[in-house]
């Protein structure tokens, strides 16, 4: 077909719009060809980024090296796992590991680092992916009692405060090393390549249910999403784990800055995960740190909140989205909200009939995520980083517990008596 069209563009000059979409269907033919002929990638080890950003989205067949402990002994084994293995695959792995011989009397479940409790269902897939940041992946016993799971979880959270109680004086805030137009520039260019690798078909298998799509993963999604929490819980950790009161209103000064640099970069994803940081209840109550920030950053600070302001469904993020031009990173937690409400808001058949416009409002959101993937501009684009720096953004060092966030605001700044 291209080189018939090829062909007669020659004599038909009016056919060159048609050459080029043609060319660009057959780039991205070659591109999707090409990363489903490359070999798996570890895209998460123990939590931690790996192989991502990669120039290609990841796939199922891509793996993930999960540990996973024994509620019964508290040993633990890793695994190596496909991003599509489900859930129970996974855990029959586990128990043959741990030389469990009936496994159907277990299940795997994630201990959060405040002690709930999730249970995967069996046929639920990319496992490591929707782990927690502190999260631990535990095979429960199901015939040993609530006694056993109690004392699992009372375990797990006195391991995780010890894990997440770093020691002040000798730690060091990433922020120390980078000036933040550079920081919000790092954040921009990893998390474009994060965006570049989602597939809008991702959030459709979110909304309608992942189980309705057999053989399809939403690594992607996932990815983008739990990188949207970890740099909301860095944000209040950086903050919180900072003692001396003038070095701490120089942070927050300097991480409303880079939510400012973000916003104009049109790194909504950032923007949003470092405002939605500040405004947790642990860093609001900060009362001595608030009144010493000058008053400018504080100004600047409300407007960004005013942005977050969910009345009128959004009205005011949505009004600042309809003014900026492609490129853009997204706010994706709202987009994901725009096609749960359209879905579950309508009837997809009327009188016997496919219901058209929920159809159209369903796929809006979907259309836009294309749009916002416009080119970026070519000093952005070419840009690289340093190791070093890549190191350091691409796996933040967070606690994810607001329990422990509400500790340490107090033991900096304690309530008053009355």
């Amino acid at each position: 077909m291209y080189c018939a069209v090829l062909q007669d563009s020659q004599i038909y000059p009016q056919l060159h719009t048609e050459m080029a979409v043609v060319e660009q269907l057959l780039s991205a033919r070659e591109k999707a060809l090409s990363a489903n002929a490359r070999p798996p990638a570890i895209i998460l080890q123990g939590g931690q980024h790996v192989s991502t950003p990669m120039d290609y989205p990841a796939r199922p067949f891509d793996l993930c090296v999960v540990r996973v402990y024994n509620s019964a002994d508290g040993n633990s084994v890793l695994l190596t796992v496909r991003i599509d293995d489900t859930a129970a695959k996974v855990k029959g792995a586990a128990a043959q590991k741990f030389e469990i011989s009936d496994g159907d009397e277990t299940e795997l479940a994630e201990i959060k680092s405040n002690g709930e409790k999730a249970i995967f269902t069996g046929n639920e897939k990319s496992v490591a992916s929707m782990q927690t940041p502190n999260g631990r992946l535990y095979l429960l016993h199901k015939g040993k009692g609530d006694m056993m799971v109690s004392k699992t979880l009372e375990t797990c959270e006195v391991s995780r405060v010890s894990n997440l109680c770093f020691d002040e004086t000798t730690y060091v805030s990433t922020l120390e090393e980078i000036n933040s137009a550079d920081f919000a520039q790092y954040l921009l260019m990893y998390h474009w390549q994060l965006f570049l690798n989602l597939h809008e078909c991702e959030l459709l298998y979110q909304t309608l249910g992942r189980e309705h799509f057999p053989g399809k993963v939403s690594i992607n999604l996932d990815l983008l999403i739990r990188r949207f929490n970890e740099l909301q819980f860095w944000v209040i950790t950086e903050i919180l784990l900072c003692s001396n009161l003038s070095k701490r209103v120089n942070l927050l000064k300097k991480v409303i800055k880079i939510a400012l640099h973000a916003k104009t970069n049109q790194d909504l994803l950032s923007f949003f995960a470092i405002v939605l940081g500040i405004s947790n209840v642990a860093i609001s109550r900060l009362t001595q740190t608030w009144e010493k920030l000058p008053t400018k950053f504080r100004k600047m600070f409300y407007n960004f909140e005013n942005l977050l302001d969910p009345s009128r469904n959004h009205r005011a993020y949505r009004l600042f989205v309809s003014k900026i031009t492609s490129p853009v990173i997204p706010f994706i937690p709202l987009l994901l909200k725009d096609l749960l409400f359209a879905h579950e808001g309508n009837k997809t058949f009327f009188e016997g009939m496919v219901n058209f416009e929920k159809m159209h409002m369903i796929g809006q959101p979907l259309r836009n995520i294309r749009r916002y993937k416009e080119p970026m501009a070519a000093e952005n684009a070419s840009m690289r980083l340093a190791p070093e720096i890549l190191r350091s953004i691409r796996n933040f060092k967070v606690i994810d517990n607001q329990r422990h966030f509400l500790y340490l605001s107090e033991k900096l700044e304690p309530r008053k008596s009355r």
